[in-house]
């Protein structure tokens, strides 16, 4: 579907792109599929340009506030962070931008090829008996959001 883009794209090409990128994302609804510095470059930059919502997915549990026992220093701390693309879309919105334990299952289009909405679906991840993780998919979590223009 057009509307849909690869992040590094987008982001790599904003001098370029920018008089079309204000119009692309101003108004519409974005979904970032992925975290990570570049995820939340995406949540900024869309808030910036004036999107009118901004959702990201996050496929993995929300971390703890502090380090669990089998993260000791000196591993990299997986902790809960707030950067700013997420503060940005709390101060403007009120809410937490991230969607926790949710995957994109399908995107929807309209009838002139666009992105319309993505359907997702909320897993949960278990641990098997040789310490694995494994994830499941929630049965009856389907949603439908709005999505007029999506990062991946």
């Amino acid at each position: 579907f057009k509307g849909i883009h690869a992040a590094m794209d987008y982001l790599g090409r904003m001098p370029e792109w920018m008089p079309k990128l204000v119009d692309s994302i101003a108004g519409k609804d974005i979904i970032v599929i992925g975290g990570g510095d570049t995820g939340n470059d995406c949540i900024g930059t869309s808030i910036r340009l004036g999107a009118r919502s901004v959702t990201a997915f996050e496929i993995l549990p929300e971390p703890l506030v502090e380090r669990a026992a089998d993260n000791p220093w000196p591993t990299w701390p997986k902790v809960f962070r707030v950067d700013y693309g997420h503060a940005e879309v709390r101060a403007r919105d009120g809410v937490e931008p991230r969607k926790y334990c949710t995957t994109a299952k399908a995107f929807l289009g309209d009838d002139k090829g666009h992105v319309a909405a993505v359907h997702t679906v909320e897993v949960e991840w278990t641990k098997n008996e040789k310490g694995q993780f494994n994830m499941r998919e929630i049965p009856g979590s389907d949603k439908y959001l709005p999505c007029q223009v999506c990062f991946l």
